[in-house]
């Protein structure tokens, strides 16, 4: 059983090897100095399970508050939690909000001054219509589900999604 140990943005990690060559699980180094679990997947090597980790599983979003994001960005899309699960599939939030109630919303970036906010409570913004949202999602999910492209093609064919959506929202 191989372990190898890793940091990304100052937080310690361990990959344990659980099968020979097949299942790997992730763990978190807390400040304590004890490490509990992430997640547990498939992948062929020690190496390949590491830059799926960095990839996929290790996700780094910074705290902040939803009036500074109105203070840094010109257009912010609410949109409710989980509606656009599929389209922004392949992106990261690169923040969070939280309140008094906990969890608000994450916020993806999409260009330099454009913001989708998804969650309970989104940052107030340019309201997208429901259906808009629903079928963009839906197509989303076709070439997600389409087993005859590669990761990179669909990557880009929702990317282009996401922007064609985008443009429509701002009409």
């Amino acid at each position: 059983m191989e372990e190898k140990i890793f940091e990304v943005k100052g937080t310690t990690y361990k990959l344990t090897e659980i099968e020979e060559g097949s299942i790997y699980e992730l763990k978190r180094q807390r400040k304590n100095g004890v490490f509990y679990k992430i997640s547990r997947y498939n992948s062929k090597s020690m190496e390949e399970a590491i830059e799926y980790a960095k990839e996929y599983r290790i996700k780094k979003k910074v705290r902040t508050t939803k009036k500074e994001m109105k203070k840094n960005y010109k257009i912010i899309i609410p949109i409710s939690y989980c509606s656009m699960y599929d389209l922004l599939y392949y992106k990261k939030p690169i923040t969070y909000c939280t309140g008094i109630y906990g969890w608000y919303c994450d916020n993806y970036l999409i260009n330099n001054n454009t913001l989708i906010s998804t969650g309970y409570s989104p940052i107030n913004g340019i309201k997208a219509d429901y259906k808009k949202v629903k079928v963009y999602n839906d197509l989303a999910r076709e070439i997600i589900n389409d087993n005859k492209l590669t990761t990179e093609q669909k990557k880009k064919e929702i990317e282009m999604l996401l922007d064609k959506f985008v443009k429509e929202i701002l009409k």
